[in-house]
């Protein structure tokens, strides 16, 4: 049960910022938990809200498909689903803010995909885009997917956005997705995101600060900036 549950009777501003963010994800709008000084780290299974420490972070980040500067000192783990109508704006806010911050920011893509339909046709699309990043081109297969979203659920929808992306070996490519060889992996990050408390898409980690929902682009980049080093948070925007 989460923490701020657990407590005696709750004080009268407990209960508003409870009922607020009870209403906010009713609405499905964006929560943003930003921490000054960073609370005791215990179980996220109630939902995320609390800032992961260090360690935490960083198992979390290992692994997905990461785009940007490798040393970027600012690193946002996303879960997200190409289904996922929100997630299409937030991954348009991010592409922004990578091109806004290429020395300083990283973004790592973890699927987060309904498992309830074991092999079926949820996964085509999201094993597409691991078989696309073989051959380096992740970024391409990403947004022509997210483009070509009427395709998503077809049986061949994976193929037809390869074929968007310009995938450079297809015979490869379909020989990959036949493999089925990325399903396992795609199903240990949706479960990889239950445990840190992920209840939907998009949320995001920004160096470990949980973002629930589809932020808005000032947000986000005030958000990230604050997660500078001292020294390089004058940095011009284009």
């Amino acid at each position: 049960m989460p923490r701020m549950f657990q407590t005696g009777p709750l004080k009268l501003l407990d209960r508003l910022a409870v009922l607020t963010v009870l209403a906010a994800m009713l609405w499905g709008l964006p929560i943003v938990f930003p921490m000054g000084s960073d609370p005791p780290v215990g179980d996220r299974s109630g939902g995320p809200g609390l800032r992961m420490t260090p360690a935490e972070f960083s198992a979390l980040a290992d692994g997905g498909q990461r785009v940007g500067h490798a040393s970027a000192p600012v690193i946002i783990v996303v879960f997200f689903d190409y289904r996922c109508g929100f997630c299409v704006k937030a991954n348009r806010d991010l592409e922004t803010l990578l091109a806004r911050y290429p020395d300083h920011l990283a973004v790592v893509y973890k699927h987060f995909v309904d498992t309830s339909g074991a092999y079926g046709r949820n996964y085509l699309v999201p094993e597409g885009a691991e078989c696309a990043a073989e051959q380096d081109w992740f970024v391409a297969f990403h947004e022509a997917a997210f483009a070509n979203k009427a395709v998503l659920t077809y049986a061949r929808g994976d193929s037809l956005i390869a074929r968007a992306a310009g995938i450079p070996d297809p015979e490869a490519f379909l020989a990959c997705v036949r493999s089925r060889r990325y399903f396992d992996r795609i199903r240990a990050q949706r479960l990889e995101g239950l445990r840190v408390g992920v209840g939907g898409t998009p949320t995001m980690f920004a160096n470990g600060m949980p973002i629930v929902g589809a932020a808005s682009l000032p947000t986000l980049d005030s958000l990230i900036v604050r997660e500078f080093p001292r020294t390089s948070r004058r940095v011009p925007k284009p």
